[in-house]
């Protein structure tokens, strides 16, 4: 019942933070207004000079990076378009751009992770036939034992206005892995469309994390929400897997803000993330408040329940029923079990409180 509630465009930012393990190296520029307070200008058409890749697949094959590192002139081998460095919307700055086609490659279908759901999802076709632009979002350097990698996550537009994604379509993000050897770095992992992921208009940068002996976890977490409603998250985990990568979990009980009926976040821990052979155990920890007086029955904004676990939703449910409220700490607790990551154990702890009074305010930022 999501996409009920998100028929008009909101102009409304929101803040996200998070706190990685591993930092990567954001892209300064790339954040801006939102599309929709911008003009569109004719510079913005895609030059005529966009160069088909001339291959079958986007995989660009064995890739050896020679002496230096240069993300930049990296993200052009792995797809050699035409290279563009032209103003960005306010035109107080330049974006470097990649644009290029692809005409003999399968379609990859994709959908936004945030809006994605057992009740409405809608696919987007990739790459377009049109043009495609492919920007650098950010870089990562990180060590697995004893082995160097270099890391690029990047996203793909064929917006007029490249540097932001759709406000409910979020941004084709990519990620290509490459491993240090002696002088050289060599493509150990890439994919060129992991997801679609963005918060308010804009891509969003995932967290890297250390998650067991020489193990990396890949951590896409989009927030989102309607004008005047609810603020969500849904979380998507991926792990470098063969010559590619792997989605082992994805949660949509998360966070809620910007609403009168709760206010809740939820923080990943790794446990025992250097010593466990293989992948670490994950925590998922949710705190915060719930207020039964806001809701109106199973049908007003039933889908907060979606993915929650059945320790929460009763205890919401009879809160809903006596108008009450009640904070609490949900931890879930998760073993790497057959590639993915598998719920083992729901446990809450929960306290009845007093229910805000006077008019609600609502504290729309994510801290």
């Amino acid at each position: 019942m999501r996409f009920f509630y998100l028929f008009f465009i909101s102009v409304i930012f929101l803040c996200c933070k998070g706190q990685a393990v591993v930092k990567l190296v954001r892209n300064p520029r790339m954040f801006g207004p939102f599309a929709s307070d911008l003009t569109v200008h004719q510079k913005y058409i895609p030059p005529p000079a966009t160069i088909d890749l001339g291959r079958t697949s986007l995989h660009p094959g064995e890739l050896v990076v020679r002496d230096t590192f240069n993300a930049s002139t990296v993200l052009l081998q792995l797809f050699p378009g035409n290279f563009s460095r032209q103003p960005d919307a306010y035109e107080k700055d330049s974006l470097n751009l990649i644009w290029w086609t692809c005409k003999d490659c399968d379609t990859i279908t994709y959908e936004y992770a945030w809006w994605a759901s057992s009740e409405f999802s809608e696919t987007y076709p990739f790459p377009d036939s049109s043009w495609n632009t492919t920007q650098l979002l950010g870089e990562v350097a990180f060590k697995l034992g004893k082995k160097d990698y270099r890391g690029l996550v990047f996203f793909h537009s064929n917006q007029t206005i490249p540097e932001f994604c759709g406000r409910f379509l979020g941004a084709p993000t990519g990620i290509a892995l490459f491993r240090k050897c002696g002088p050289d770095y060599v493509l150990e992992n890439f994919s060129p469309l992991l997801g679609s992921y963005g918060s308010f208009s804009q891509p969003i940068y995932p967290e890297f994390s250390i998650a067991g002996s020489e193990r990396l976890l890949i951590d896409f977490t989009t927030y989102n929400g309607g004008p005047g409603s609810e603020y969500t998250e849904v979380k998507e985990l991926f792990i470098p897997y063969k010559n590619g990568f792997k989605k082992v979990l994805r949660e949509e009980f998360l966070s809620c803000v910007n609403t009168p009926r709760g206010n809740w976040r939820t923080t990943l821990h790794v446990v025992d993330s250097t010593d466990t052979l293989g992948y670490s155990d994950l925590v998922l920890e949710t705190s915060g408040d719930f207020h039964g007086r806001y809701f109106y029955g199973d049908n007003d904004y039933g889908w907060l329940f979606d993915g929650a676990p059945g320790v929460f939703a009763n205890k919401a449910r009879k809160a809903i029923a006596d108008s009450t409220s009640f904070s609490f700490t949900l931890k879930r607790h998760y073993a790497f079990i057959s590639n993915s990551y598998k719920l083992t154990q729901s446990s809450m702890n929960s306290k009845r409180i007093r229910p805000p009074k006077g008019p609600y305010q609502a504290a729309w930022v994510l801290e």
